[in-house]
């Protein structure tokens, strides 16, 4: 330590400087006083916010208390509201993200309508769906019997080639590979889940030869069963939406996103909010063995005949289609159906 007067050393822990008898504490008491003066400072602006605070809060507590208590609910509601509002689209964000999108319905037919044919044969005309990139399209089996080789015309008018691949007279289901339409994108197939009652639907065909037409109902029932003697439908959809002759074939959409659910079949012979389709999930697993190993020829022309030499479909039909069969959850008689 050095004497802040004369600079001369001084011993450590001497009070005054041997030179020149300075005291040699005034420095650090001036350092003691300067800290001090610095934290009243600091004391004061903490004390000044806090009243200042304290003053706003009270004059907005006296504000709130000359208000009518109707005015001070009201406002409390603008506030509210103002917080939803300006939350709401972040809310509105997640919860899309939690579920599938959900299309515009001119988007959804506007898309599927491109994958959707109407089918010519020699003895009948109903429609169909793009189902894979292979150029398969898929239909109803009293649509193409009688004939392996049939016509597939498009939206747009264009006319391709067909064969039938797959065909059952035991589950009214076909197969008609198209060479022209492979790889062109597909409709989406709903292949795990049934679908519910309720459930917002569209169908898609070329009822009475109106092409590309768009009809719009609910599932009204699921596992429904109903005879064509001696056919049975087990375990199909109940649609609302309306169809005719020539949907056939045709696709059952999801509203909220253009899968297929289902395969327009048939309908009651009087009313036509009364329909019934073939989901796709319990006929999956037999379109993709047709698709993998094709039948040959002779075998489907094996099974468009009755055991009577007849055409199996056609030979449950009156004139045109067809004009009889039973409804039954148990199959007991409840009235007349069609085939689209």
């Amino acid at each position: 330590m050095y004497c802040v007067k004369c600079g001369n050393k001084t011993e450590p822990g001497a009070k005054f400087c041997g030179n020149c008898g300075a005291s040699l504490q005034a420095r650090s008491n001036k350092r003691l006083v300067m800290a001090t003066i610095l934290m009243a400072f600091v004391c004061a602006g903490i004390l000044a916010a806090l009243a200042d605070q304290w003053w706003h809060y009270k004059k907005k507590t006296e504000e709130v208390a000359s208000k009518p208590i109707e005015q001070v609910k009201q406002e409390g509601k603008e506030q509210v509201e103002k917080v939803k509002t300006q939350t709401a689209p972040a809310v509105k964000t997640k919860a899309a993200d939690a579920n599938e999108d959900v299309k515009d319905v001119t988007e959804i037919i506007a898309e599927a309508q491109e994958k959707v044919f109407t089918i010519y044969t020699d003895y009948a005309q109903g429609s169909g769906f793009l189902i894979d990139k292979q150029g398969d399209v898929l239909t109803n089996a009293h649509v193409v019997e009688g004939s392996v080789d049939v016509i597939v015309r498009g939206k747009n008018g264009e006319e391709y080639q067909g064969k039938v691949i797959g065909y059952s007279n035991e589950i009214d289901v076909a197969v008609v590979r198209v060479p022209a339409l492979k790889n062109k994108q597909p409709l989406l197939l709903e292949t795990k889940r049934k679908a519910r009652v309720g459930e917002e639907v569209i169908t898609l065909g070329s009822p009475m030869g109106l092409e590309n037409t768009a009809t719009f109902g609910y599932i009204s029932g699921v596992d429904r069963n109903f005879v064509i003697e001696p056919h049975i439908y087990e375990g199909i959809y109940q649609i609302s939406a309306p169809v005719a002759p020539g949907s056939s074939g045709g696709p059952l959409l999801e509203r909220k996103t253009g899968k297929v659910l289902a395969i327009n079949s048939a309908r009651h012979a009087k009313e036509a909010n009364i329909g019934f389709s073939i989901p796709i999930f319990k006929v999956y697993d037999l379109i993709q063995t047709w698709i993998s190993s094709p039948l040959a020829e002779d075998e489907i022309y094996a099974m468009f005949y009755n055991s009577e030499g007849a055409y199996f479909y056609r030979s449950l039909e009156g004139e045109g289609y067809f004009e009889g069969g039973d409804y039954s959850e148990e199959y007991d008689t409840y009235d007349v159906w069609n085939y689209y």
